[in-house]
């Protein structure tokens, strides 16, 4: 049975992925507000990561859990780890190129957002729910974010 704490440990893997990324990459930028960019998103990162550590006792409704184990545990498992579910490290370290950095970050903060959405589509609980719908808002300023850099030319 695919269960929500399946569900939960993914998406602690997902927060755990992109905040060892971005601090990797706020150590390669040469761009001092860069670097802070990329560590305050780690910490947001971080900080979803401790809140879907840290909800307990949430039950999949009926046909939630029944999509959720249609989908299956082995393709979730896989969504995490294919490069456009978590930032290749080796790829974002041997980056040269800021755009480079910004365009894989910008395609992990949109891959986590949809999961995200398919978590809120499999959960009834109105708390986890709310959380979740803010987790969303703050993924989708990253993404605000690092669209109006790439518009600025990376930098």
């Amino acid at each position: 049975m695919f269960t929500f704490d399946d569900i939960r440990a993914i998406a602690v893997q997902i927060e755990h992925n992109g905040e060892t990324a971005y601090r990797k990459a706020a150590d390669r930028v040469d761009d001092p507000r860069l670097a802070e960019l990329f560590r305050w998103m780690a910490e947001e990162e971080q900080r979803h990561g401790r809140y879907f550590a840290g909800i307990k006792g949430v039950e999949l409704p009926v046909a939630g859990a029944e999509a959720a184990q249609r989908m299956g545990r082995d393709l979730l498992q896989e969504m995490v780890k294919e490069q456009t579910f978590s930032l290749d490290l080796d790829d974002l370290a041997a980056a040269v190129d800021v755009a480079a950095v910004l365009r894989q970050s910008l395609t992990f903060e949109e891959d986590t957002i949809l999961f995200y959405q398919f978590l809120g589509d499999l959960i009834e609980d109105a708390a986890v729910k709310e959380q979740l719908t803010a987790i969303i808002a703050e993924e989708r300023r990253h993404v605000t974010l690092l669209d109006g850099m790439l518009d600025d030319g990376g930098a």
